[in-house]
C-alpha cells in the first residue's frame, strides 16, 4: 500500500526544500562573513599593538643635562624678542642715528638675526646630542658650543659697533670669529657622533 504523499517529504525538489537550501546557504555566508570581520579586526590590532610596540621603543627622552639646558634656552629666547623690538624702535626714532649708518645696521641684523637661529638651532642639536656615540665629556662639549655661539657671535656683531657715528667695527668683532669656530667644531663632533651611533 502506497503511503500518503507529502509536498515535504516526497519531492525533494519542491520550492520549499529550495527555500530552505538557500536559506542555509545564506546562513553560511553570513557566518564566513563574520569571521572575516572578526579576523580582519584582529589584524588590525595586532598590527596597532605591533606599531605602538616599535614607536615607543625608538622613543628617547631627554638626559637631565639636556633638559636643564632646553629649559635655560627657552628661557633666554624672549631676549631675541627684545632685541627685534630695540631694532625696531631705533628705526622708527629719526633721532637714533640708525638709518644713517649703514654699517651699523648690517651689524645690528646680523646679530639679531644669529641669536634667533642658534638658538632655535641649540634647541634641536639637544634631541640629538643624547643619541650620539660621544664620550660623556664630548657629550657636554655638543651641549654647550652651540648656545655659545649663540653668545659670542651676536656680542660681537652688536657691542662692535655700538656707536651710531663709527665708521668701522671695533676689536670686539673678535668674538664672531670665535663664535663661528666654536659652532663649527660644535657641530662637527656631534655630526660624526650622530654617524658614529649604532641604531
Amino acid at each position: 500500500m502506497l503511503s500518503a504523499w507529502h509536498p515535504l517529504t516526497s519531492c525533494p525538489s519542491g520550492p520549499l526544500r529550495r527555500a530552505s537550501a538557500s536559506e542555509s546557504r545564506r546562513r553560511d555566508g553570513k557566518r564566513d562573513e563574520q569571521a572575516g570581520s572578526q579576523l580582519d579586526i584582529g589584524s588590525s590590532s595586532v598590527t596597532s599593538l605591533l606599531f605602538y610596540e616599535i614607536m615607543r621603543k625608538r622613543r628617547k627622552t631627554l638626559s637631565p643635562e639636556s633638559r636643564r639646558l632646553a629649559g635655560i634656552l627657552l628661557v633666554v629666547l624672549p631676549t631675541v624678542i627684545y632685541g627685534g623690538t630695540l631694532l625696531l624702535s631705533q628705526l622708527i626714532d629719526s633721532d637714533s642715528g640708525y638709518m644713517e649708518n649703514p654699517l651699523r645696521q648690517d651689524l645690528f641684523r646680523a646679530g639679531h638675526a644669529h641669536a634667533g637661529v642658534l638658538l632655535v638651532l641649540s634647541l634641536i642639536a639637544l634631541r640629538y646630542v643624547d643619541e650620539a656615540n660621544l664620550s660623556a665629556s664630548l657629550k657636554w662639549f655638543a651641549r654647550v658650543s652651540i648656545p655659545l655661539a649663540a653668545i659670542f657671535l651676536p656680542a660681537g656683531f652688536f657691542f662692535s659697533i655700538l656707536s651710531p657715528t663709527a665708521s668701522e667695527p671695533n676689536s670686539l668683532i673678535y668674538l664672531a670669529y670665535i663664535g663661528a669656530v666654536d659652532l663649527a667644531a660644535g657641530l662637527v663632533v656631534l655630526g660624526v657622533g650622530l654617524i658614529r651611533a649604532k641604531g
